[in-house]
């Protein structure tokens, strides 16, 4: 089964789960057709290895069997039902044929916090992107660990934890950028201001030293 998706119209700074309709829409296409394979613009073997739906580089196609799709849809339910909200675990099915497989393609969630709060996404890629935030939060926290051990962790002035200690950074960057927004009168948005977006990170990085180490 060919794509007929118009990868020009997708928007990348959209909610993963909202970015992905896509992809959910044509899995749901070939699912219910008679073809052999569909042709996606996703990392393969990411899907079929850890279940993990990604856009490929410069949206390159792969085509994947129906048993695969079963395959990478059934780890990615159990990647939703790992880090997702509670009704990942309960609405989402194991994935084992067509019916299986539209049920978790098809299950939506209507979102209850933040900035997306009301909007209707699909149930396993909401999950999905939980499941993202919880890889990148653990290769942060694996990179600050390696920085603090090798004597390369940072800390900005001022800029401390729940419990008023220092943070501490694996990078000077991060650490100058989190004194900005700990500082700046816009705090979410102040890198949208190109004009003083330099002059601010120039500040921050005045403030930044490196952690002291026994």
């Amino acid at each position: 089964m060919t794509n007929e998706m118009n990868t020009d119209t997708i928007d990348r700074g959209a909610p993963y789960a909202v970015q992905m309709n896509p992809v959910n829409a044509s899995m749901q296409a070939f699912i219910r057709s008679d073809a052999a394979r569909v042709e996606l613009p996703i990392e393969k073997d990411t899907f079929l290895s850890s279940g993990r739906i990604e856009w490929s580089k410069d949206y390159a196609l792969s085509s994947i069997t129906r048993r695969q799709v079963y395959t990478g849809l059934n780890k990615a339910v159990q990647n939703a039902r790992a880090d997702g909200v509670g009704e990942c675990g309960r609405d989402l099915p194991t994935v084992k044929d067509d019916v299986t497989a539209l049920t978790a393609l098809r299950t939506s969630y209507t979102v209850t916090k933040g900035a997306n709060a009301g909007k209707v996404v699909s149930l396993l890629f909401h999950g999905l992107a939980a499941h993202r935030r919880a890889i990148k939060r653990a290769a942060g926290r694996a990179s600050l660990e390696a920085a603090i051990t090798a004597g390369v962790a940072y800390i900005a002035e001022g800029v401390v934890d729940k419990d008023g200690k220092p943070r501490f950074f694996d990078s000077r960057v991060k650490a100058a950028k989190a004194w900005v927004r700990a500082n700046h009168p816009d705090k979410e948005n102040w890198w949208q201001d190109k004009e003083s977006k330099g002059v601010w990170l120039i500040k921050g990085d005045a403030k930044v030293t490196l952690l002291a180490t026994e």
